[in-house]
C-alpha cells in the first residue's frame, strides 16, 4: 500500500476540511508499537490508519 493511498483515507479532513493531500503526513510511533498515523499540517488533527496497520 502506497503512502499516499493511506493518507486519501482522511481527505477532507473532518476537523478543517482540508483537502491538499501537500498538507498532510504519514508518520509512524514507533514507541508505541510502530502505530501508524496520518496528520493534517492545518490543524494538527491526527488519525490513526488501520488499513496501514494491516500492511
Amino acid at each position: 500500500m502506497k503512502i499516499q493511498e493511506i493518507i486519501q483515507e482522511f481527505i477532507p479532513c473532518e476537523v478543517c476540511g482540508n483537502s491538499d493531500i501537500s498538507n498532510f503526513y504519514f508518520h509512524v510511533f514507533a514507541h508505541w508499537g510502530s502505530e501508524p498515523f496520518v496528520k493534517c499540517c492545518e490543524c494538527e488533527e491526527e488519525y490513526y490508519s488501520k488499513s496501514a496497520k494491516k500492511s
